[in-house]
């Protein structure tokens, strides 16, 4: 269960989670994303971030946060050349 900053509540059982991070997985492969491969995600924290984060280590990717607190910043000043796959 998770309660955001505006009071909503978004509940999901283990097999919700699970199915939903593998539906996401699964998108992300027919992408070409797979092992190795840096995912980056700006969500707030909430259950779909959970999924968003399961489903890149169910690949074998790299997740990588971004801040939210800055907003949409230019992240190559950040990260420099590198830059996510997806």
């Amino acid at each position: 269960m998770h309660e955001d900053v505006s009071g909503n509540v978004n509940q999901m059982t283990y097999a919700e989670l699970e199915a939903e991070s593998a539906k996401l997985a699964g998108w992300l492969a027919e992408r070409g994303l797979g092992v190795g491969d840096r995912i980056a995600c700006m969500l707030p924290r909430s259950s779909q971030l959970l999924v968003a984060v399961l489903a890149t280590w169910r690949i074998g990717a790299v997740y990588q946060p971004l801040f939210t607190a800055f907003g949409r910043m230019p992240w190559t000043i950040v990260w420099g050349v590198p830059t996510p796959s997806w």
